[in-house]
């Protein structure tokens, strides 16, 4: 935290520098990992350098809001700040302080809201901050209270207010204002309207939730000449409401330095750069790093897994069978919907005894809350009948008779007792610590605490809250709201959970609502976060095959989608490494504003964000020779138009060059030595490219950013040749005969895949990457004499695999499988 925060402040302008520059940045962490302690500290030091107004815009509804002001109250602003030297002992007075108003239990507690042991306003030269907005009310207009925004009063020796005579004694004025246009536009007009001189307040405005809400999503009728976007930028640019609002703020104060906070940060890369008055993280970019015991999306996927043919996942080695239980979702088959969600509830149950049983022993843990969601569907009248045919099957569980206790034993000897046991021979950051998590001997330990379970869940009206609503009343219902007390129910919602509620103590999630973009789906992952005492008991029920939407059936694989993503948000991530790299005199060595950063888009069919926020989209060249990167070719079900022929002949020519046989070995996650035999070959670089020209893809332009780098790089002479590698099944390959330069001498192994429900075909397999990328992608060390290739790129994964069996009956394919 200490490292992470000091960097982003160290971007931001000198306070107290002549030359006014407002820096606009980025910064990039991950959903429910704790983007909010990161932010306070950085405002805390940004006070500490000397900015003195702070601006921070939260979500668009009052419950997030008055969360991050009380986070900020606790944690930044404290007691004595807070009190502003009101006697406590004045009842009337004390009234007016919002946390004593509404009997806040930590500020009753007395030890939760930190306390600095003396009154800042007292001091000299340390600042004190003035709150302008409460927990209970998002920011008014000041009318007869201006001055308390005006900072003229603290004006000495005709010095402007940034001057180090003035700076160091000017109290710190905080505004944590809702992302509303009629609340947003009650600040600038008091911005407006006060006697001192806004273009020098040193300001600092944090952006929560950065992608909503605040883009411009407003497309520019036409790509105008020059002269045209000129002429435009002197009038005002069509904006959508809270981006003008943004707009006018960030011109209201030149001095202030914009920092975007998001965890789904494509949004932003995409805002039109030369917009001088947009939000686009110009200066830079910088990625949070979470802690080991934060689940992510890597948590759940085993995008590194490498296990020999034949050798299957176990929750020793595979995170996909630790925690993640597929569920169908399939239309009309409502048996065996009812089956997997029993399955599912009862994970809750077990997984709630569990939690009990180890509280019990002392174990080191939160328990306080225990909560399941069911995120289906976007439409709250499909919430509420969710939720009652939730109800109805609780009811029918059985939970405290023979039945229930039947099911339970068989989850427990069939799931949780086999992944709590092999989760402890893991060798990963991962591993959990046997004194910490200690996993019952019996399922009869664990079934003493079953009547507990329920007795907490069914507490209050039902098992079950609805938490889908734009009212505050909807999260601070009995069931919702996880600052009156411990929660132990099951959720149901949409939309609004994915942004910025946490849900407390969630540990099994039923999840099958689609989505088409990126950053949509990454919100919803609401099952990332920290679960300490019980991250072994975590389960994720995720459907495999949702229809995509009434007028296309189309299966739609959640998993795979999660994974996908994961992978395109990873690249994304090293990129901004780059942006991190400081020069010798502390400035960045590249800027966003010089080299954009690039978004992937690994499946055709997952946007990485909303269409009316890419607009500005456009990728001409790209160079990824340090990673393995899939391009895929899908075989349409009809033969006639299949280009599998095409495609063949199209790489003829580099097949033709492989002449050598190489081994290849590779580590398993079970840490056996494994290998595999391939066919290689050095081949000219313009030869692969005049391949990769012709070669038809599943989309489109697919790999023409890859092959325009390549030219570029040839042109220069700084690529000559590639190195083709075509793995050796090692299963018994189908030998199939291919022509190559009309001599059918050559023989090349072709496997036969079976298309996947959705129609497509999976990527190339972790056991070939693995040893390739070692080999050939890693730095060499200083003292290594081998030779080595300054990059290296890999055949697509589907060009000489994939057709389809559907194709066997037609003769005109020059491979028929």
């Amino acid at each position: 935290m200490d490292e992470s925060t000091t960097e982003i402040v160290s971007r931001f302008a000198d306070p107290t520098w002549d030359e006014t520059y407002q820096t606009k940045g980025l910064v990039v962490g991950h959903v429910q990992s704790g983007k909010t302690a990161n932010f306070t500290g950085t405002v805390a030091k940004a006070i500490d350098a000397g900015y003195r107004l702070i601006i921070v815009l939260t979500g668009t509804l009052e419950l997030l809001r008055s969360q991050t002001q009380r986070r900020l109250d606790k944690e930044l602003v404290g007691f004595e700040n807070i009190v502003g030297g009101i006697d406590l002992s004045d009842e009337v007075l004390a009234r007016d302080i919002d946390y004593i108003a509404n009997q806040d239990s930590d500020w009753l507690a007395g030890d939760q809201f930190v306390k600095f042991g003396y009154d800042p306003e007292s001091v000299p030269g340390v600042p004190h901050i003035i709150r302008l907005t409460k927990s209970t009310d998002d920011y008014k207009s000041l009318k007869a209270g201006l001055d308390t925004l005006d900072y003229k009063s603290h004006i000495r020796n005709q010095q402007k207010i940034y001057h180090p005579d003035n700076l160091w004694d000017t109290p710190v004025r905080l505004v944590v204002i809702k992302k509303n246009a009629t609340v947003l536009r009650k600040l600038i007009k008091d911005l407006k309207q006060i006697r001192g001189n806004t273009q020098d307040y040193p300001a600092l405005i944090i952006d929560d939730e950065a992608d909503q809400a605040g883009i411009n999503t407003k497309k520019p009728p036409v790509k105008l000449t020059k002269e045209e976007q000129e002429e435009e930028d002197k009038q005002a640019r069509e904006r959508t409401a809270i981006n003008k609002l943004l707009s006018e703020l960030l011109g209201i104060l030149p001095r202030a330095q914009y920092v975007g906070y998001t965890a789904t940060p494509f949004a932003n890369v995409f805002i039109d750069a030369s917009d001088v008055d947009d939000i686009y993280p110009k200066d830079f970019i910088f990625s949070l790093t979470p802690p080991n015991a934060y689940m992510g999306g890597r948590s759940f996927h085993d995008r590194y897994l490498v296990l020999a043919p034949g050798e299957t996942k176990t929750a020793a080695t595979s995170n996909q069978a630790a925690y993640v239980r597929d569920i169908s979702s399939t239309p009309n088959l409502i048996e065996l919907r009812q089956r997997e969600m029993q399955r599912a509830m009862d994970s809750f149950v077990l997984s709630g005894a569990i939690k009990l049983w180890r509280k019990a022993r002392g174990s080191r843990g939160d328990f306080k809350h225990h909560t399941m969601l069911f995120h289906e569907s976007v439409r709250q009248v499909e919430h509420n009948a969710l939720a009652d045919e939730i109800h109805r099957l609780w009811k029918r569980s059985d939970y405290l008779g023979f039945d229930g206790y039947d099911r339970m034993a068989e989850l427990w000897a069939d799931d949780f007792a086999v992944v709590m046991q092999e989760l402890t021979q893991r060798t990963d950051s991962e591993l959990p610590d046997p004194r910490t998590h200690p996993v019952p001997s019996s399922f009869d330990d664990v079934a003493v605490y079953l009547p507990e379970v329920v007795k907490r869940v069914e507490d209050g009206i039902r098992p079950i809250a609805v938490v889908n609503g734009d009212k505050d009343s909807e999260y601070t219902q009995a069931g919702a709201d996880f600052q009156k007390g411990p929660v132990w129910k099951m959720l149901v919602g949409g939309a609004k959970l994915s942004r910025g509620y946490t849900i407390e103590g969630l540990t099994v999630t039923w999840y099958s609502r689609r989505a088409l973009a990126a950053d949509t789906l990454m919100q919803m992952g609401r099952w990332f976060g920290y679960r300490p005492g019980y991250r072994d008991l975590v389960r994720l029920y995720i459907a495999r095959n949702v229809p995509a939407s009434a007028r296309n059936p189309k299966p739609y694989d959640l998993y795979e989608a999660f994974e996908s993503m994961i992978g395109d948000e990873e690249e994304f991530r090293d990129q901004l490494e780059q942006f991190a790299e400081l020069d010798e005199n502390g400035q960045p060595q590249v800027r966003p504003i010089d080299i954009p950063p690039l978004v992937s888009q690994s499946l055709p069919w997952l946007r990485p964000t909303a269409r009316s926020r890419m607009y500005n989209a456009q990728i001409v060249q790209y160079a990824k020779g340090d990673r393995f990167k899939d391009f895929f070719y899908l075989p349409p079900r009809d033969p006639k138009q299949s280009k599998n022929c095409e495609n063949l002949m199209a790489m003829a020519p580099v097949l033709n060059r492989l002449t050598d046989m190489e081994t290849f070995q590779y580590a398993t996650a079970t840490e056996k030595l494994s290998s595999y035999e391939a066919k290689t070959g050095l081949v000219p670089a313009q030869v692969v490219v005049d391949a990769l020209s012709l070669f038809a893809w599943s989309k489109p332009g697919l790999a023409d950013a890859d092959i325009q780098f390549v030219k570029e790089a040839i042109s220069k002479g700084n690529i000559t040749e590639f190195k083709v590698v075509m793995a050796i099944p090692l299963r018994d390959p189908i030998i199939r005969m291919i022509d190559l330069d009309e001599t059918r001498a050559n023989q090349f192994p072709i496997v036969e895949r079976n298309r996947r429900e959705r129609g497509d075909f999976s990527g190339s397999s972790q056991w070939t990457r693995q040893p390739l990328e070692d080999l050939f992608t890693k730095e060499k060390e200083p003292n290594d004499p081998s030779s080595r290739t300054t990059g290296l790129s890999y055949l697509p994964s589907q060009l000489i695999s994939g057709t389809a069996k559907t194709h066997s009956r037609n003769p005109d394919l020059c491979l028929p499988t």
